[in-house]
């Protein structure tokens, strides 16, 4: 069963249900931005290590005196692999910022969800909605309720 099945058959109340959407959005989101930072951390390694290697593999001779280094760091394609690096860091990092905000922000919430059970969930002898619901979310979403 889903959340809307048991927000039809009224076992679940529109609180609680409303607090488990925000929840399961909140871990999309967090897991949609570990995707975005590994992406463009996989990006800014291939910007390393492509002009490295170009340098290595194309015999680029090895500068003897700072005339041949500055000429080396006058080519456009140093200029161009030194920005594409600077801008894939920058994103790199930012993405990380977002990625632990979103992170954070989820297990806030989760760690209320938690601390606040005995509010949200209605009251069962055997507590067998809570048990359904709790281990749907951790088998479908991989959001762990059972504790912090």
């Amino acid at each position: 069963m889903t959340l809307e099945d048991y927000r039809e058959n009224e076992t679940l109340s529109e609180m609680t249900y409303e607090i488990l959407r925000e929840l399961i959005a909140r871990k999309n989101q967090a897991d949609r931005l570990k995707r975005k930072r590994t992406a463009t951390g996989i990006v800014l390694i291939a910007a390393v290590l492509l002009p490295a290697a170009c340098f290595f593999f194309f015999n680029v001779r090895i500068p003897s005196s700072l005339h041949d280094l500055i000429q080396i760091l006058r080519l456009p394609v140093i200029w161009l692999a030194g920005g594409s690096i600077a801008a894939f860091s920058y994103f790199y990092l930012k993405m990380q910022r977002e990625t632990t905000d979103a992170e954070d922000d989820f297990d806030e919430l989760r760690a209320q969800v938690i601390d606040r059970a005995s509010e949200l969930w209605p009251k069962e002898p055997d507590g067998r909605l809570r048990a359904a619901v709790m281990h749907e979310l951790l088998h479908e979403k991989d959001i762990n309720l059972f504790y912090k």
